[in-house]
């Protein structure tokens, strides 16, 4: 398991779970290293927050999270992992766009 610091406590995430650890958008990589051990861990935490979610969706449950709010989490766990404020906002401004582009607003 990885364990992810966030605001709220820590989170562990399960064994197993396949991530890409953060696909961003091609002009945050001159802005700072993407993968780093301050955003491996958020970015895996917002990709089981996401699985976790589409497969409440698949089961006919309502999802206990919105888009937004995992998106927030995620800002809020890159901060809470040390990265700065400017570069967690600017992670935060690459997942809204992307949520953004596929039209997952929630």
């Amino acid at each position: 398991p990885l364990a992810v610091r966030t605001p709220f406590g820590v989170a562990e995430l399960p064994a197993g779970r396949e991530t890409d650890f953060m696909s961003a958008p091609w002009w945050l990589g001159w802005f700072a290293p993407v993968v780093s051990w301050r955003t491996a861990g958020p970015a895996a935490l917002h990709d089981v927050l996401l699985e976790w979610r589409d497969e409440q969706r698949a089961a006919g449950v309502p999802a206990p999270m919105a888009r937004r709010e995992i998106d927030r989490v995620f800002r809020l766990a890159l901060l809470a992992q040390g990265a700065s404020p400017l570069f967690a906002w600017a992670c935060w401004a690459g997942v809204r766009w992307q949520a953004w582009r596929t039209l997952d607003l929630g």
